[in-house]
């Protein structure tokens, strides 16, 4: 049950970096900004970008899960529950890959940037090792991390068959931290477009 949604956000930090980059070499290369002067909107433009992200994580994560429980026999309980939180994670994931893509202006700084934030992220939230055998200072900085969220979710999921009310503040966690991710890459891609 740990090393299934563990794999599934390695594997989904990968997705999301390849989609961060895309955009960025888009921008570099003048693919964007041909795009724009077609009459298409930066806002539409991105919407479009943003759908494309969390469908290819879904379908990372989500096949990650379903190879890992055939592989180990590991259930992840209600199926619909399960989308969910699988939605709930990749959406915090595309939006630290969203920010990391606004603050860096080369494909290069972002590759090295998102590669330095899954580590940390990974480290933190306890990919590598379950939090509850790490310092107890990493359990409480695990919190920080989408990691750390969605392995509380699916643990619930895949040991305690939980229900709605059992995994909202797992995937409230994880939505506030797409939200909180959302706002500084709206913010940091105005204030972008302002200064050209």
């Amino acid at each position: 049950v740990y090393y299934g949604p563990s794999m599934a956000r390695v594997v989904l930090l990968v997705v999301v970096q390849m989609g961060a980059r895309g955009l960025v070499a888009e921008r570099e290369n003048g693919t964007f900004a041909r795009m724009l002067s077609l009459g298409v909107s930066p806002l539409r433009l991105l919407a479009a970008k943003a759908l494309l992200s969390l469908l290819l994580g879904m379908g990372a994560m989500s096949s990650t899960l379903w190879l890992v429980g055939a592989l180990t026999g590991a259930r992840w309980g209600n199926v619909v529950l399960a989308a969910g939180v699988c939605l709930a994670t990749v959406s915090a994931f595309a939006a630290v890959g969203a920010a990391i893509t606004i603050v860096c202006p080369t494909e290069d700084a972002a590759a090295g940037l998102g590669l330095v934030a899954g580590i940390f992220l990974a480290l933190l939230g306890g990919n590598f090792v379950p939090l509850s055998q790490a310092p107890e200072l990493l359990q409480r900085l695990g919190v920080l991390t989408p990691n750390r969220w969605a392995l509380g979710a699916f643990s619930r999921l895949g040991v305690d068959r939980a229900g709605v009310a059992d995994l909202l503040p797992w995937v409230g966690g994880l939505v506030a931290y797409a939200a909180v991710f959302i706002a500084v890459a709206v913010v940091l891609g105005r204030r972008r477009v302002a200064l050209g």
